[in-house]
């Protein structure tokens, strides 16, 4: 932004000629002094003229400044003004409407048959999906609730734990035909598999897969027991490399479609139609990457709102029973070894 529409610097130049100090004018506008300086020299510069007069003790506004010094306040009044235009906006808001972020992979069959539920339940508030959305979706006011895959740590927000997701290595049959379906672990090195991995902001990438009390770091091959710092003895250290693509949520679905790689991201329910027609089958049943944890997030100057607070605690009662039911299901279907996920 160019010095001269920047309207803190006008602000500043404003409470200067009023309080006679640059310090005083500093506190008004929360700023700190040196920073107050050199915005206030590079307007000049902007400008192309004098703002200042540094030789008098203290500095002062110019003959221009003094002259044109209601237009600089008619400027900041409309600012104003503005301002408590959209705070009357805001007290004014419909408090039964209530804007819900949502990850892409996370506007589910289950998920959007819960907001449907809830509306029967609760038929005077209403709901809007909004997808793509993450916990900075809620400080920036975007939205007023989010779903997201991570625990977010900012201290404005307050978390909703709703439990944690569990996936399964995917691929496609074209991609096995391809490249061989792995039998063990190892052979995800050994052979040189292709990982689709997930990366997006905040997202926890995963680095390693899990089975039972078994963890596997497809980077360095090693297999050892959870508990363990060092390699397991069930296991040895890979000969290959697995190749790793990283990827978002619509074209890591796409990704393993067309038969690029084995997935670790997926969540069963985004490809629940997949897995039970056939596009998409299990690898290695049971090896999954770490589960990740799914909150609800809100803004805590939102904590008196109780539309939304009925919704968040609603929504969080139910999908933790729901989302748990869904994954465990699937694991059924696909045949997952119950020692896989026993201990979750």
């Amino acid at each position: 932004m160019r010095p001269k529409n920047n309207l803190l610097n006008w602000k500043v130049l404003e409470s200067l000629e009023r309080t006679g100090n640059l310090t005083q004018a500093c506190i008004e506008n929360d700023c700190d002094l040196s920073t107050a300086s050199r915005q206030l020299a590079a307007l000049e510069e902007d400008l192309g003229i004098s703002l200042l007069d540094r030789r008098r003790k203290p500095m002062q506004p110019t003959r221009f400044v003094k002259t044109n010094l209601s237009l600089i306040r008619r400027i900041i009044r409309l600012h104003d003004e503005l301002l408590e235009e959209v705070a009357k906006e805001l007290s004014s808001r419909n408090d039964k409407f209530i804007r819900f972020g949502l990850t892409t992979s996370a506007i589910v069959h289950g998920v959007v048959g819960l907001i449907n539920k809830f509306n029967t339940e609760y038929p005077d508030i209403e709901i809007q999906l909004v997808p793509d959305m993450d916990h900075t979706s809620v400080m920036n006011r975007e939205v007023d609730i989010s779903l997201v895959p991570y625990d977010p740590k900012e201290s404005e927000l307050t978390v909703l734990p709703i439990g944690q997701c569990f996936t399964l290595l995917v691929a496609s049959p074209a991609y096995l035909a391809k490249r061989g379906e792995p039998k063990i672990i190892s052979d995800l090195n050994d052979q040189g598999h292709t990982l689709l991995l997930k990366r997006k902001p905040f997202y926890p990438e995963a680095e390693d897969l899990v089975y039972g009390d078994f963890i596997y770091d497809f980077y360095t091959g090693q297999l050892r027991k959870l508990k363990d710092n060092k390699e397991g003895a069930a296991g040895k250290k890979g000969a290959g490399k697995v190749t790793t693509k990283f990827v978002g949520d619509q074209n890591g679905y796409i990704s393993a479609l067309s038969g690029e790689g084995i997935a670790v991201d997926l969540p069963l329910s985004f490809i629940k139609r997949d897995l039970m027609g056939g596009s998409l089958v299990p690898v290695l049943k049971g090896w999954k990457r770490k589960p990740w944890s799914r909150n609800l997030v809100v803004h805590k100057e939102n904590s008196h709102w109780e539309e939304l607070y009925t919704f968040a605690r609603w929504f969080q009662l139910h999908e933790r029973i729901d989302s748990h039911q869904r994954w465990n299901e699937m694991y059924q279907f696909c045949e997952v070894p119950e020692e896989a996920y026993a201990n979750l």
